[in-house]
């Protein structure tokens, strides 16, 4: 049960934090790897430790918001577009 919590939690992550707001994937690639260095050191040993350290890159409901507004303008923006494989 305890991993599927940080599954879940770390899909929130990803989708607000690197598919919806695009931000630096080499901060999230540092942070993970150093928290993966915790936990096989044990320093963090269950999934709120885990999640706790990494909680602070998540995108609050306002900034999620506003970041999603312009994921999908430019979504639809590109749609329109007449790329090969996309409907305008």
């Amino acid at each position: 049960m305890e991993v599927e919590r940080l599954l879940g939690w770390l899909v929130v992550l990803a989708v607000r934090y690197q598919l919806i707001g695009q931000a630096r994937t080499g901060k999230l690639n540092a942070r993970c790897a150093r928290v993966a260095r915790r936990i096989w050191d044990r320093e963090l040993e269950s999934a709120s430790d885990t999640w706790d350290a990494l909680v602070d890159l998540v995108p609050d409901n306002e900034q999620f918001r506003k970041d999603f507004a312009l994921f999908e303008s430019t979504k639809t923006a590109q749609v329109g577009t007449g790329h090969p494989g996309r409907q305008s």
